[in-house]
């Protein structure tokens, strides 16, 4: 296989790379560095590509954009249009030797003298002033730069926030959420927002030994001297100027990794001839910085520029909320809180109780208060006015099911739905439109799945009418029986297919890919994925698992695990790496070691979980790989037979469940067999 030259120039070949390391080899010994995966280029650099993800790298850009909206909620921005495109000259400059996915970098100032940095997913990158302030020359700036563009093309948010999701959610959930292809929804159900202790932000030594390298190489590329880096790290911990350096508790620092720094260098030959410390624009820009108004005080509110023009959607085609006046009070007086409410907006909308805590204050002492807002959403303006104690929740859920509505004809709406006996009934219409997964609507009618029981002791009903397909519909269902809405039959009569009589597997078979496997699969099965993590599933597959999330009730989950055992990223070094027809001993207990702790993490968020048969021998593609039966709850009812296989990989522990309740698990077995049969790892 052939690798490309991260210098863009041609290509090495692999087998030319695997001498080279074996002859390296006393050195890689010296280093003990876990890399993913690493290898030595022609030029002598360190080869490195980003580890295992769940998201692709457009989501990646999604991620971004949605959490810098937080981030620059929450820290104070400087907003100075010749700072700011200084460091985007310089910041683009540098990105433009980054291996790998070319993103769209951005590069900000926060007005804070704090020296630190931080880089989002997919692009953007906030340097405060006060590494500019600090730095000696251009070559030192540009080396904090290079090393945040390095965690970006290295993928480092998203891997923290994929390995953190496999570990936490249970099994049939994480299947779903792969079907959903919904970044903001793992975002959600992790809490990985923008926070300083955020997953996003929480890198490991090894990450930032990777941004070290990674990064001292795009200085060398870009014609800076490639010690700078090394050399600022050293100014800013022997700092004795009483700056605060935030930098190294964000950022933990490797083991002897100013001497690595320098052995990059040495393996890329040593600074280039000509290479640049400085620029007068550089030494003009940090005068400038440095006669600016000091930042506003820690925890200073920033006011938001909400008179900037904005398009009414993003990028990625979801309108956006923008709050276009807001006021609080009684008796006229009132405080103009647009700008708080504005900071508060999450995923395009907002939803608060409305109190003198959530609106900053009390403008009307002893008086009953209101809060009136006007909005923009989808391109048309709305009012509401709240109530003291009163939740406001902006676009209403009515407001988003009309926009969902008219972008797909075949969308389910909800239009009305009632849940009670006796002349007692709770409105449980929102509540139902937010079950919806796919345009339909999967439950058992009982107290629980709707939100409580407003006649206790007397036997309930759900009535309901709904909008499918462009005709309305009336159902009724009784407590304990379970509600889908539209019907398999109504499916059918559309022209579409059941999504819960599941599809007999096809013989035919299609093949699906990532940078990690090749699997064959069923052709009437739907592949759904984001990143290196797949679910494959027959239709009806993915079903709703009665506390309103999509679950894998039948079908693969193909992902990858990361180990906490010592020792498990050292031995995962080398292109020969778990080659050849001999089992070493040693590597088959690290791979049963490595599946119990998978199994136990798989237990923790599946607590009926329970282990049928383990530590069975049997091979993938060639390969060492260990067989382990698990039973579960199915999401369906009843039991359902878990199938885990693991392999070790230079990647991580890549994992494959095959999952199909008790009673249909033996109908499944053969197609399960073929598909794992079928795998080939991509070398």
């Amino acid at each position: 296989m052939d690798k490309k030259n991260p210098n863009g120039r041609g290509t090495v070949s692999a087998g030319l790379i695997g001498q080279t390391v074996r002859q390296s080899l006393a050195l890689v010994a010296s280093l003990a560095l876990v890399l993913a995966p690493a290898a030595w280029a022609a030029d002598g650099r360190t080869v490195l590509k980003p580890g295992w993800n769940m998201f692709s790298p457009q989501q990646d850009v999604e991620v971004g954009q949605q959490v810098s909206k937080d981030a620059e909620r929450q820290v104070p921005m400087l907003n100075n249009a010749r700072v700011d495109n200084y460091l985007n000259n310089l910041g683009r400059k540098l990105a433009a030797h980054a291996p790998g996915e070319k993103y769209p970098y951005q590069f900000k100032v926060v007005n804070d003298r704090t020296i630190n940095a931080f880089a989002l997913p997919g692009g953007p990158i906030y340097i405060n002033r006060g590494v500019i302030e600090a730095a000696d020359n251009e070559a030192q700036l540009a080396g904090v730069i290079a090393h945040e563009t390095s965690h970006v093309a290295l993928r480092h948010g998203t891997n923290q926030v994929s390995k953190a999701y496999v570990a936490q959610v249970p099994l049939a959930i994480l299947g779903g959420m792969l079907g959903s292809n919904s970044t903001k929804a793992v975002l959600a159900q992790l809490g990985a927002g923008f926070a300083v202790n955020s997953l996003l932000l929480k890198y490991s030594r090894t990450a930032e030994s990777q941004a070290d390298m990674m990064g001292t190489q795009i200085l060398y590329d870009a014609g800076y001297d490639p010690r700078a880096m090394g050399q600022f790290f050293e100014k800013i911990q022997g700092d004795q100027t009483g700056r605060t350096v935030e930098f190294f508790s964000n950022h933990p620092s490797p083991d002897n990794r100013i001497e690595r720094m320098n052995q990059e260098v040495d393996k890329l030959g040593g600074p280039q001839r000509g290479y640049t410390t400085d620029s007068r624009e550089f030494q003009d820009i940090k005068r400038y910085v440095l006669s600016l108004p000091a930042p506003p005080a820690k925890g200073t509110q920033q006011a938001l520029q909400g008179d900037r023009d904005r398009d009414d959607r993003n990028q990625s085609g979801t309108p956006e909320l923008r709050i276009v006046s807001a006021s609080y009070g009684a008796n006229k007086q009132f405080n103009d809180v647009r700008q708080r409410l504005e900071s508060r907006v999450q995923n395009n909308r907002l939803d608060l109780k409305v109190n003198n805590s959530s609106m900053g204050g009390d403008p009307s002492r002893g008086n009953s208060k209101t809060l009136r807002i006007q909005y923009e959403w989808d391109n048309r303006s709305y009012d509401v006015v709240a109530r003291e104690n009163q939740r406001v929740l902006i676009p209403t859920d009515q407001q988003v099911s009309d926009t969902n509505q008219a972008n797909n004809s075949m969308a389910l709406r909800i239009v009305s739905a009632s849940y009670g006996s006796n002349n007692r009934s709770n409105d449980v219409r929102q509540l139902l439109q937010s079950r919806v997964q796919n345009d339909r609507l999967n439950l058992v009618v009982n107290s629980s799945t709707m939100g409580g029981d407003p006649s206790r002791g007397s036997a309930k009903s759900l009535r309901m009418t709904y909008e499918w397909a462009g005709r309305a519909f009336s159902v009724v269902a009784q407590d304990n029986q379970r509600l889908l809405v539209p019907t398999d039959q109504q499916v059918r009569d559309s022209g579409g297919q059941s999504g819960t009589s599941i599809e007999w597997p096809s013989e035919q078979m299609k093949a699906f890919e990532n940078s990690i496997v090749r699997i064959q699969y069923p052709d009437n099965w739907q592949p759904y994925g984001q990143g290196d993590a797949v679910s494959i599933a027959p239709r009806g597959g993915l079903v709703d698992d009665g506390n309103g999330n999509q679950a894998l009730a039948y079908g693969v989950i193909v992902n990858i695990y990361d180990p906490h055992l010592d020792g498990y990223g050292q031995q995962l070094q080398g292109p020969d790496y778990n080659r050849g027809s001999g089992q070493d001993p040693s590597a088959h207990l690290r791979l049963e070691r490595a599946t119990d702790e998978l199994v136990k993490e798989f237990q923790q968020s599946n607590r009926n979980m329970r282990v049928v048969r383990r530590h069975e021998d049997i091979r993938v593609n060639g390969e060492d790989a260990c067989s382990t039966y698990l039973t579960n709850d199915s999401p369906l009812g009843g039991r359902e037979t878990n199938w885990l296989v693991t392999v070790q990989r230079p990647e991580g522990l890549v994992f494959f469940v095959f999952v199909a309740p008790d009673r249909d698990f033996q109908n499944y077995d053969r197609t399960f067999q073929q598909m794992l049969y079928s795998v080939r790892f991509r070398q």
